[in-house]
């Protein structure tokens, strides 16, 4: 369904607040818009948590699709997490509650959308560690990039943990 219609998208957005995080937004701060979709925007949705906005693309073509993008995006306003561990769990909480609810298309749907996601993050993350070792002169060529990140990832968290 498109997402030009203010009211509709409105409503979507109440409902999917009502139904799976009733604990979120209750003095109702948080506002939802639908940009036309002119073919530049690369992504369905949008969470801007300094303005309290949700955006959505109006590329979204059915009610699943919609919801779908307001969860993954209501998600970022509630875990205040980009994609990390605390995103990912409220995802698939909300997906659990939708099997229970017998929403069974929107609780596949998400299903797919983690994994889908998560698939191209890690591949996204892969491409990014690629190019900077391209750019780093490495001792051990046959390095792999996950223990590339490994070995970039533990010294930060040990720094964190000790501040």
């Amino acid at each position: 369904m498109p997402t030009d219609d203010k009211l509709t998208l409105e409503r979507h957005f109440e409902e999917v607040r009502r139904i799976f995080f009733p604990y979120w937004d209750r003095q109702k701060r948080w506002q939802v818009y639908g940009l036309p979709s002119d073919g530049i925007i690369p992504w369905s949705g949008q969470c801007m948590r300094s303005q309290r906005i949700i955006v959505v693309a109006a590329t979204t073509k059915s009610m699943v699709e919609l919801w779908v993008t307001l969860i993954h995006e209501i998600c970022h306003a509630v875990t205040r997490s980009e994609h990390g561990d605390a995103f990912w769990t409220r995802m698939k909480k909300v997906t659990v509650h939708a099997m229970g609810l017998g929403m069974i298309a929107l609780a596949d749907t998400l299903e797919s959308h983690i994994k889908d996601h998560k698939k191209n993050l890690s591949e996204l993350e892969e491409a990014s560690v690629q190019r900077l070792i391209g750019e780093i002169p490495v001792d051990i060529p046959t390095a792999s990039s996950s223990a590339v990140i490994g070995s970039v990832a533990k010294p930060k968290q040990h720094e964190q943990q000790h501040r």
